[in-house]
């Protein structure tokens, strides 16, 4: 004989008077098909430097072994080149990578792809050169509008400032200069679109919107990165 369950919505005072609780799963390797023929044991110690060697970031690492899919193998601390990046210093990233052997390497990068491969914990030589000269024009572009404004203060000429730059990509500018790494790259072209009405073509007047410049230091910008359109806040003329 069957016996009927009754089930009915419990009311919201019933509710209040549960206490709640929640579960937490850990998939084990036998879950992850073939996971096991993987030998992470063949990991060893970070200080190891036979040409065999790659490195793995322990984080992806605690990945793999906690999750039933780490996701592609990833190291925040590797340019595109497979080098340290020159941001990063190699005693800190000798501490949070480890090395394993080329087969288990291999099987890694078949099964969840990813990379770029770490072969040796040396700073990438072009990443270094690139961020050199990103660094000497960073120091150029703040010298020179500096000497520009400067120049204008000791000559003693009225300051007039009718051309009209967006805020958008000045603050573009802003952090690309004041950056010391190479997270961050020159800006593009410069785009005042965005000070511009559908109708008229007539630009916005809002101060949130835009910084005023001086016909120096605006000449300088456009001749350095193009772009435009140039919009000012009275005729040419008016200025000579």
């Amino acid at each position: 004989m069957n016996t009927m369950i009754h089930m009915s919505l419990p009311c919201q005072q019933e509710l209040w008077q549960v206490q709640g609780y929640v579960l937490f799963y850990r998939k084990t390797s036998e879950s992850r098909p073939g996971c096991q023929s993987v030998d992470i044991g063949s990991v060893v110690p970070s200080q190891s430097t036979t040409i065999s060697s790659f490195y793995i970031s322990r984080h992806w690492l605690l990945l793999l072994k906690h999750h039933s899919n780490p996701g592609p193998i990833f190291c925040e601390y590797v340019c595109q080149h497979g080098g340290i990046l020159p941001s990063r210093r190699i005693e800190e990233v000798s501490t949070k990578v480890v090395s394993v052997a080329k087969e288990t390497w291999e099987e890694l990068m078949q099964r969840y792809g990813g990379g770029p491969a770490l072969r040796s914990l040396e700073v990438c030589v072009v990443c270094q050169d690139h961020l050199k000269s990103l660094n000497e024009r960073r120091e150029k572009e703040k010298t020179d509008i500096y000497q520009i404004q400067t120049k204008a203060y000791t000559t003693g000429t009225p300051r007039r400032e009718p051309y009209l730059l967006a805020n958008s990509w000045l603050q573009q500018w802003q952090n690309f200069i004041h950056c010391k790494t190479l997270d961050v790259q020159p800006p593009g072209a410069i785009d005042n679109s965005q000070l511009l009405e559908d109708k008229n073509g007539t630009f916005v007047y809002n101060g949130h919107l835009y910084r005023k410049l001086s016909h120096e230091v605006w000449s300088y910008f456009v001749q350095l990165y193009e772009g435009g359109p140039t919009l000012m806040t009275c005729p040419p003329q008016s200025l000579q």
